[in-house]
């Protein structure tokens, strides 16, 4: 099932510990969001590591035998 942006928001509060405005301002693309500081940064960084998979596509041709 699909999670609405009310549950995505509020599990990036919980799970990184950014207040709700910070996670707002990032989801309306205001012009603030520039000016994120260096540690709101790395916990995003860090509750994507734990939440999600990378998915890495190489694109090219397959090499020839």
């Amino acid at each position: 099932m699909d999670k609405g942006v009310a549950d995505i928001v509020k599990s990036l509060v919980e799970g990184t510990g950014l207040s709700k405005s910070t996670i707002s301002s990032l989801k309306s693309g205001t012009r603030k969001v520039e000016k994120l500081n260096l540690s709101a940064a790395i916990k995003l960084t860090e509750y994507s590591d734990q939440v999600f998979r990378p998915i890495i596509e190489i694109w090219g041709e397959k090499p020839k035998k």
